[in-house]
């Protein structure tokens, strides 16, 4: 069972405690060893200047007699046998303590290496679940709804300045258009049917489907271009499509993208990004996803906004 983040950042603590009690005590053993040694070569030199610390010095004389023994000579009558005994003693010390401290510093760095590793994995984890919960997301936005505006123009008028047909004509031109619209496109399966106003609203079950509606509505409205422009009409549509979840209401999908059909953007189909996110999983799909531009569409912050295009 693996250790977490907080167990190793406690050992390496604990660790870095023993660490410096180390080498404290290293510097006390080598102070005494120092002390010692020079109270031994003053001694030769029958110089006093250290008696004043002579209760540690009898101290380290009890030490080492209780220790080693009280049969402790030195070959120089003025040199404390039992001193230098404590000098060699020290410096032995010093080193084992030495040889433990770089041992847990190498410890440490060990512990530091497995918390590097552990808070990478740990962050990796979450990068992948956090990866794994947004295509996730995304893969939940599976049904897909498609907004389409008609929009009609008398050619006499745009070409030539003289008054076309009447508004009551194109409000029947307009009215004809749209039934014809809606008698070849609901032949198309899948498909569901509402409006708001002028505005149609295909909507689908299967994100998979988009690629033949939008095919199906493209065809469609070039082939009324076709016939109505023998007519002097010109046949123009703003349109935008969304992904949305199952749970959510259409209502609220087709708010979200009513503020694209407002652009203005005409025979474009427009769309945000999260319906290119979801339509990009798809394999072999017909269309590309552009960016058309960024645009305050909510008097807030700007937001991009991506057009569908064919492939060539």
């Amino acid at each position: 069972m693996s250790l977490s983040v907080k167990s190793f950042e406690k050992l390496k603590q604990i660790v870095k405690f023993f660490e410096h009690t180390c080498i404290a005590l290293q510097i006390v053993v080598l102070l005494a060893v120092f002390l010692c040694c020079l109270d031994v070569i003053l001694a030769v030199f029958h110089n006093n200047a250290l008696d004043v610390i002579n209760p540690f010095f009898d101290f380290i004389r009890g030490w080492v007699t209780s220790m080693f023994g009280a049969n402790i000579k030195s070959t120089h009558p003025d040199i404390d046998g039992r001193l230098v005994l404590f000098v060699v003693f020290g410096i032995v010390l010093a080193f084992f303590i030495s040889q433990i401290k770089m041992a847990l510093h190498s410890f440490c760095v060990v512990i530091h290496s497995k918390i590097v590793t552990t808070k990478m994995k740990v962050e990796e984890d979450f990068n992948k679940k956090l990866k794994s919960d947004i295509e996730q997301d995304i893969m939940d936005q599976s049904n897909f709804l498609m907004a389409i505006q008609i929009r009609i123009r008398s050619v006499i008028k745009d070409q030539i300045g003289n008054d076309g047909p009447s508004i009551d004509d194109m409000e029947a031109a307009k009215v004809e258009i749209i039934n014809k619209f809606f008698e070849q496109i609901k032949l198309v399966k899948g498909l569901r049917f509402s409006k708001d106003n002028d505005i149609l609203l295909l909507s689908s079950t299967s994100i998979n489907n988009f690629d033949l509606v939008n095919t199906s509505v493209s065809t469609i409205i070039e082939n009324l271009r076709v016939e109505y422009k023998a007519k002097k009409i010109n046949v123009r549509t703003r349109m935008a499509v969304t992904v949305y979840k199952m749970t959510t209401p259409m209502v609220t999908a087709y708010k979200s993208i009513k503020p694209l059909l407002d652009l203005n953007a005409l025979n474009e189909l427009l769309c945000f990004g999260n319906f290119r996110n979801r339509y990009e999983l798809i394999a072999n799909r017909k269309y590309n996803i552009a960016v058309k531009g960024k645009y305050d569409l909510n008097n807030s912050t700007e937001e991009t906004v991506w057009s569908v295009v064919k492939k060539y």
